[in-house]
């Protein structure tokens, strides 16, 4: 299938990176048990993370997917945004995570109550939960650190993909497959939900410490 071959080729091949990604991808599907999740796609470029975040908003679906940056994450208004959706995804072109950046993922990764506003409209509380997903050319930093925040971020790399499996078409072909990865998906959720958790592997788990150091 195209979408596991472009994966292969993004992450190395390695099959631990593949997995993980593939579970959160499957956590996604309900939120209701899942422990929060920040997710890093680390990659100089050429390597498919935009390829990868744009199937992954047409498989979610609009309204399950915000767009949020991490300047527009705090602003009250376009906050508004995460209401309905499960997942956050953004394309990022700088690296620092401040202090009020990481206390909204804090929240809206966790399962917080969070008030919304809308223009000429009474503020309301919502009960918020996504998964966060943000592609960076370089390692992030993250101006507020703890236990908190290392229990919620994923660092997977991406991988320059040689020319000879670059395919200007590829994302075309990918979502063509979107029903036959969605059940494969699904299928992963119903086992990681009969185990009743969510492993990282410890070499995912090291590769993220090293890269947030």
């Amino acid at each position: 299938p195209t979408v596991k071959k472009f994966l292969k080729s993004s992450l190395g091949g390695d099959k631990d990176s593949i997995n993980t990604l593939l579970d959160i991808l499957a956590l996604s599907l309900d939120l209701s048990w899942t422990p929060p999740v920040i997710l890093i796609l680390l990659g100089s470029g050429g390597d498919g993370k935009s390829t990868f975040l744009s199937f992954v908003r047409s498989l979610n679906g609009e309204k399950r997917t915000a767009c949020l940056n991490t300047e527009e994450l705090p602003d009250k208004f376009k906050s508004i945004q995460l209401e309905n959706a499960t997942i956050n995804v953004a394309d990022e072109n700088f690296r620092s995570f401040d202090l009020k950046v990481t206390r909204v993922l804090k929240n809206i990764t966790a399962g917080s109550h969070f008030t919304l506003e809308e223009k000429f409209k009474q503020p309301r509380v919502a009960f918020l939960k996504v998964v966060a997903i943000f592609a960076l050319n370089q390692p992030p930093v993250f101006k507020e650190w703890g236990d908190a925040m290392e229990r919620r971020v994923v660092l997977i790399r991406f991988h320059q993909i040689p020319k000879v499996d670059q395919d200007p078409y590829i994302l075309e072909k990918m979502l063509k497959e979107r029903p036959a990865f969605f059940n494969h998906l699904l299928k992963r959720h119903l086992k990681l939900r009969k185990i009743g958790r969510f492993d990282i592997p410890e070499k995912i788990k090291e590769q993220t410490r090293v890269s947030l150091r």
